[in-house]
């Protein structure tokens, strides 16, 4: 039986061409199905009120380039007639590269532009002078976090910022070298390989007499005053050295600044001034956080320790006053207890407050008080705060956005002061939840951190020797240093405790660091065994401790051992005692 012969054609499958068909409408269906599905969930299916993202709150409010100093960054062209319409289109459609580009131009059209300077915002091209009042070295910890938070202003894309600290107390060679290793903004840099640039960040330490004592805080009063100042710089910021300034809260203070100044006139202007409001973390008292107890900080959050009462707005804040509700609308606040440790002012607003009536506030003068007791707060607190917003004084009124407060408030790193909240100093004073009593008494002195640990000196240290060792005989062809100055102030004809050994270490930190400087900012050996704490010798003390530990602990093992084979000797002793007992009365 023969077997029936079957011819198959192939498919249109099975052809190549069948294939090809087969992919595009695979494509041509994942296609189709997409669009159906973005349909489905696109924004037009919304509801109306959230299809479209909010503007920010003040974005209507930031001026335009042509009509606001604060953010003419770009130099003009007294040549180029067309420059300033130029700019103008490059901040009208800021997200054309084009036209950003021509938004910071160069003065020379043929070199490229710097790589270090901002690009926009309200800090760019601003110059700022900070004055830091820094007693001694109680603060370093938070002294060494306010600069590094100033060092990112500069970064901001600020032209310059000029930071001063007051203090008395004469810094080492080691320690300002690893600030200006901290601190170095760089700009009019063309290369990254090149060595010609700017630090645009300059730090001063103005060293002045211990007499001074409180009146440490009246330093800044002057320098800001000087005329030459007043034309140079945009902004002027004083505050203590345990308060965090970041770029943002600048930023926000120039733009709510103009925003105001914008409400109420060039004449009416000068009576209101945006404030500051300090914040810390509530982390459990007593307690210290390590991972068996890391969980307590879960409810730990922000808190305005200093406006604790409630309710919050008739208590702690107050609304404004009719008649300037009428000026400025009704978004603005101020803090019943309106200290702040700090202020900014423009150099405009700055001689306004001179000549205003009452006022002076250019002018430097005791707290209001009887005596030695203060009836308005320390000092501190009335050059800081009170002379500025006290009703029997400058009387300006500190204003604080309700739709940008957040903005405006710092951190305070000492991190301490809430928990001495209440009458008796601590929240829920005068005998409430087990509240303790004010102590001004200091405690004894404590074991300190493990000097096993790395620290950032010895690190910095050990990184100067590796690669910045310099072994010189000749200054010759060296570069000249750009880094943080220390200036002797100091009045010697005012009484000092122990005068002669503070003298003799001003004396003796001023010549290394003028050696520093001639240089060109290299240490050399004898910078390197002169610190603020010498871990080396916090080392060998701690070594020398464990070293007796484990001796004494070696000693009582052995005397513990002495101990036992002294028992079991005389129980040995004990029994045969007994047995000769026991013998003899057998006997």
């Amino acid at each position: 039986m023969s077997r029936v012969g079957v011819s198959f054609k192939p498919t249109v499958a099975g052809t190549a061409k069948g294939k090809i068909y087969l992919a595009f409408a695979f494509v041509l269906g994942c296609a189709t199905s997409s669009t159906v599905l973005l349909w489905m969930h696109g924004p037009h299916r919304l509801p109306e009120k959230i299809q479209r993202r909010q503007s920010p709150a003040h974005e209507h409010l930031v001026p335009s380039r042509k009509d606001s100093p604060l953010l003419d960054v770009a130099p003009k062209d007294a040549h180029d007639d067309a420059s300033e319409d130029a700019n103008d289109d490059a901040f009208d459609d800021a997200d054309d590269a084009k036209d950003v580009e021509k938004a910071n131009p160069t003065d020379d059209g043929d070199e490229e532009a710097d790589p270090y300077a901002g690009v926009g915002g309200v800090l760019t091209g601003r110059n700022v002078l900070v004055a830091i009042a820094s007693y001694d070295t109680s603060q370093l910890p938070h002294l060494e976090e306010v600069l590094a938070s100033l060092r990112d202003v500069c970064e901001a894309g600020v032209n310059s910022i000029r930071v001063v600290i007051h203090t008395t107390f004469p810094y080492p060679v080691s320690w300002i070298d690893m600030i200006n290793s901290r601190t170095r903004c760089w700009g009019g840099v063309s290369s990254l390989l090149s060595e010609e640039y700017e630090n645009r960040m300059q730090m001063e330490i103005h060293l002045v007499s211990p007499a001074v004592r409180l009146h440490l805080v009246d330093l800044h009063r002057p320098l800001f005053y000087e005329e030459e100042n007043l034309e140079k710089y945009d902004v002027m910021i004083y505050l203590e050295d345990d308060i965090r300034v970041s770029p943002s809260t600048i930023a926000s203070y120039l733009m709510e600044t103009q925003r105001v100044r914008e409400l109420v006139g060039d004449e009416e202007f000068s009576d209101y001034n945006i404030g500051i409001v300090r914040y810390e973390y509530n982390f459990p008292p007593d307690t210290v956080i390590q991972d068996n107890t890391r969980h307590l900080v879960k409810k730990s959050t922000r808190v305005y320790w200093e406006h604790s009462k409630r309710p919050v707005f008739s208590k702690a804040a107050d609304i404004l006053p009719e008649k300037e509700r009428k000026l400025l609308g009704d978004g603005y606040f101020q803090m019943s207890n309106h200290h702040q440790g700090m202020f900014m002012a423009t150099p405009e607003l700055l001689r306004k407050w001179a000549e205003r009536e009452k006022c002076n506030f250019d002018v430097v003068r005791d707290r209001p008080g009887q005596g030695h007791q203060p009836t308005e707060g320390t000092q501190r607190v009335w050059m800081s705060s009170h002379m500025l917003y006290g009703p029997s004084h400058c009387d300006v009124r500190q204003l604080l956005p309700a739709d940008n407060f957040v903005s405006l408030t710092t951190h305070h790193l000492a991190n301490k002061n809430y928990r001495r909240v209440g009458k008796e100093g601590r929240i829920g004073g005068g005998g409430v939840h087990n509240a303790m009593p004010n102590s001004f008494e200091k405690p004894p002195e404590v074991e300190g951190p493990s000097p096993l640990l790395l620290s950032a000196m010895e690190m910095h240290i050990e990184i100067s020797k590796s690669f910045y060792s310099v072994n010189m005989t000749s200054y010759e062809g060296i570069k000249s240093y750009e880094g943080i100055l220390m200036l002797d102030l100091i009045d010697r004809a005012n009484w000092v405790k122990d005068k002669q050994d503070y003298f003799a270490l001003v004396d003796r930190r001023m010549k290394a660091f003028e050696d520093y400087v001639e240089r060109g900012g290299y240490m050399v050996e004898a910078d390197y065994t002169d610190l603020l704490d010498d871990y080396n010798a916090e080392l060998e003390e701690w070594e020398a401790k464990a070293d007796l530990a484990k001796s004494a602990a070696k000693l009582a093992a052995k005397e513990a051992k002495k101990g036992k084979k002294g028992k079991k000797t005389e129980r040995k002793k004990g029994k045969r005692k007994t047995k000769r007992k026991a013998k003899t009365n057998n006997e």
